[in-house]
C-alpha cells in the first residue's frame, strides 16, 4: 500500500496521475474551491477526482454529483493510494 502521508497540496497529486488528468481536475476542483458554502477539497479528495478523471472524463453535467458524493464522504478520509482508487471506483459507478 502506498501512504499518502506525502500529499500535502494540490501539487503533489501530479506524482499520481499523468498531466492532461491533472489539468482537467484541476478545472473541476478550482470550479468546486470557489463556491460559497462549500469547503475547499482537502488534497486527498481532489486526489480522488483526479483519479477518477484518469478513469472517466468528467464533464460539467456531472458536477453537481461529484459535489454531493464528495460531501457525502468527506468523513471517511482516504489514507493510501489503494483506498483513494477505491474511492474514485465508487464515484465513477455513482454517477454512471
Amino acid at each position: 500500500m502506498h501512504d499518502l502521508s506525502d500529499l500535502r497540496s494540490y501539487a503533489d497529486i501530479r506524482k499520481y496521475v499523468p498531466s492532461p488528468v491533472f489539468g482537467q481536475a484541476m478545472g473541476f476542483i478550482s470550479w468546486h474551491n470557489r463556491l460559497t458554502m462549500t469547503p475547499m477539497l482537502e488534497p486527498w479528495e481532489a486526489l480522488v477526482v483526479s483519479l477518477a478523471y484518469q478513469q472517466k472524463p468528467l464533464d460539467g453535467m456531472v458536477f453537481t454529483a461529484v459535489k454531493a458524493f464528495l460531501e457525502e464522504t468527506r468523513q471517511e478520509t482516504v489514507v493510501n493510494l489503494e483506498q483513494a482508487n477505491g474511492r474514485a471506483r465508487q464515484l465513477i459507478a455513482r454517477i454512471s
